[in-house]
């Protein structure tokens, strides 16, 4: 498992290290895909990567990044002994967050530090539902 999550982290950081603005999703896609088989593994699933987060399911993939514009990854790899690594991560083409994507990034980086923090004592349902929580009145809390 951890070699999974190890392959899949260096997918998403290679996603960020290579994002440039005038670059078309499936071009970054193809670079994210490339991590997973250099490292004698293969895809999880079919990657998302798409500026239309809203449509996590997007196979056109055909869109031209523009500076600071966001970026949705999805993406894992699965080693030979199927283990596999299943991640979403966001982050803007030019490395640099408005201070409103800054806002929101800290909003569900505080939920997401919540929910790990309840992992080891509650049901996961609760675990969820408390995320949410969190997300709900971080979300109104920055509007």
């Amino acid at each position: 498992m951890d070699k999974a999550v190890s392959i899949s982290t260096d997918m998403h950081l290679a996603a960020i290290q290579q994002a440039r603005p005038g670059m078309r999703e499936y071009e970054l896609a193809a670079q994210v895909e490339a991590v997973a088989l250099a490292n004698y593994g293969r895809l999880s699933y079919a990657t998302i990567l798409t500026i239309n987060g809203q449509t996590l399911h997007n196979q056109l993939s055909r869109q031209y990044h523009t500076e600071g514009q966001m970026v949705l990854v999805d993406a894992g790899a699965e080693t030979s002994l199927h283990y596999a690594g299943d991640l979403t991560r966001t982050f803007p083409v030019g490395s640099t967050f408005t201070s409103r994507q800054r806002e929101l990034y800290t909003v569900v980086g505080n939920a997401l530090d919540h929910a790990v923090s309840l992992y080891a004592r509650h049901s996961y349902k609760e675990v969820h539902t408390q995320a949410c929580i969190k997300l709900s009145e971080g979300l109104i809390a920055v509007a």
